[in-house]
């Protein structure tokens, strides 16, 4: 078909060729209709034509014996192309799983904190307090002791001690949860999902934007 394809373009082209204005402008890059099914059929009258020189020109004898040895199994071509195929069959079941990137992930399965409706670490920011604390709550985080040693009041907290603290705590969720694994860090949590409402929000206009 592709060697069709090729002459049935430059045969039309040959044929425009002579032609002036638009027919002569119009591009071809495929032989469509009528003039494919003939081109075609030309086609296949030229290729039967070579077969059937080739075949004479072979002889009975040698032509028998062509078409057993294509369709015979122990043919050495297919023979070797098949045993070559079955040793990749069996390196690849033998060939250990490869680990998955969310099995390495001590936090579970490794999704984009846009798609988690989560806050990353990095926009946990101070212009951001009035959230911030609103999620806190909810959460019901303790807040570190002061030097009197009762816990500072929430404007006394550095913005370090207040990402750690949600940090923390969202490590502790997805433990209730099931999805933090062994060995799991803070550095290891690059979002948080939001529980209050407040928070929420702000994600969803982070995450839209």
């Amino acid at each position: 078909m592709r060697s069709f394809n090729r002459n049935a373009v430059l045969e039309v082209k040959e044929l425009r060729a002579g032609k002036t204005g638009a027919w002569k402008k119009k591009t071809v890059e495929r032989v469509e209709g009528r003039q494919r099914i003939e081109l075609y059929g030309n086609h296949c009258d030229a290729f039967s034509s070579k077969v059937a020189a080739s075949r004479a020109a072979v002889g009975d004898e040698k032509y028998k014996k062509l078409l057993e040895y294509i369709a015979n199994d122990n043919n050495k071509i297919s023979r070797v192309d098949l045993d070559a195929r079955k040793d990749r069959y069996a390196e690849g079941v033998d060939k250990p799983r490869k680990i998955t990137k969310s099995e390495v992930n001590v936090c579970g399965a490794d999704v984009p904190a846009e798609m988690d409706g989560g806050l990353k670490k990095k926009d946990i920011q101070s212009k951001y307090d009035k959230e911030i604390k609103a999620e806190m709550e909810h959460r019901r985080i303790r807040y570190p002791e002061g030097e009197d040693g009762e816990p500072k009041p929430f404007k006394k907290l550095t913005m370090k001690e207040k990402r750690d603290l949600l940090v923390l705590d969202e490590i502790r969720v997805l433990a209730a949860e099931g999805k933090a694994r062994d060995g799991i860090e803070p550095r290891n949590v690059k979002y948080i999902v939001p529980q209050s409402t407040e928070m929420k929000d702000l994600a969803a206009r982070i995450n839209s934007s």
